[in-house]
C-alpha cells in the first residue's frame, strides 16, 4: 500500500508545473488521522429489539459529523445535526461501517443480542490528502508538512 502511494505522488507530481511566475509548484502528501470507536455502555432495555446508538465525531477536535452515514448490509441511515443516531434492530450479528466526505471510514461487526442497548462513540479521523502548492520556498513548505505529518503519526499513530 505505501508503494502505492508513492506511485500515485510520482505521478501527480509530474502533474504539476515547475515554475510559474517565478515560484514552483510542489506536490505534497498530508497523512490522516485513523478512525476509532468506543464503546460507552451496554444496557438492556424492555423492548423485544435490540438498539445501537451513539454519536459520531471528528477525532481531530470531538465536533460532531452531522449528515454521516451508518451503512448496514440493506440499512442506511445519517446522524442528525449533532452526529447522533439510533437504530432499532432485530437479534442478530451486523456488519456496519461509519463513513463521512473528508474521513477515514470505520467499520466493525457487532452482534446483537434481545433487549441489547449497545451506546458508542465513533471518531471519525481526517482521510489522508494530496496538495498542491505553489511557494516561493518548496524546501520550506515541505519541512513543515513533514513535521506536521510527524506529530500526526506520534499523537494518533498509523
Amino acid at each position: 500500500m505505501k508503494h502505492l502511494k508513492i506511485l500515485i505522488l510520482i505521478i501527480f507530481c509530474f502533474a504539476c508545473k515547475p515554475y510559474q511566475n517565478g515560484k514552483s509548484d510542489i506536490c505534497l502528501y498530508e497523512a490522516g488521522i485513523p478512525s476509532v470507536l468506543t464503546l460507552q455502555s451496554n444496557s438492556f432495555s424492555t423492548s423485544d429489539y435490540g438498539i445501537i446508538r451513539g454519536q459520531i465525531l471528528n477525532r481531530l477536535d470531538s465536533l460532531p459529523i452531522n449528515s454521516a452515514i451508518i451503512d448496514l448490509t440493506e440499512i442506511g441511515i445519517f446522524t442528525d445535526d449533532n452526529g447522533k443516531f439510533s437504530i432499532d434492530l432485530a437479534p442478530d450479528e451486523y456488519d456496519i461501517e461509519f463513513k463521512a466526505l473528508g474521513f477515514n471510514s470505520l467499520s466493525k461487526r457487532f452482534d446483537l443480542r434481545n433487549k441489547e442497548i449497545i451506546n458508542l462513540k465513533v471518531y471519525l479521523g481526517v482521510s489522508d490528502s494530496w496538495s498542491d502548492f505553489s511557494t516561493d520556498n518548496p524546501r520550506k513548505l515541505k519541512k513543515v508538512i513533514r513535521q506536521q505529518n510527524k506529530e500526526r503519526k506520534a499523537k494518533y499513530g498509523n
